[in-house]
């Protein structure tokens, strides 16, 4: 398979992805009867008398993360593209 086969078959596969966890996390949220348990939004870390505690935050930490990314090689393309049709 050729680097670009390769990413496309990785950009379908994970678009279906998506959109299956799209459709499920929709249909949990749709459905009034399951209700979305209580969140505690003071909680004591350091209490010893505490079993669990679950902290969810986003790792990510990014400005801001694009839409669609672009290939190199794509990019390139297109570039040469609009140098040629520009002279």
């Amino acid at each position: 398979m050729s680097d670009q086969s390769i990413q496309n078959t990785v950009v379908g596969k994970a678009l279906e992805v998506s959109k299956q966890v799209e459709s499920e996390a929709l249909s949990v949220l749709e459905d009034n009867t399951l209700g979305l348990p209580e969140i505690n939004k003071a909680v004591d870390i350091y209490n010893v008398d505490t079993k669990e505690v679950l902290i969810f935050v986003d790792g990510i930490q990014v400005k801001k993360q694009l839409e669609s990314r672009v290939s190199k090689k794509t990019a390139t393309v297109k570039a040469t593209a609009t140098e040629t049709t520009m002279e």
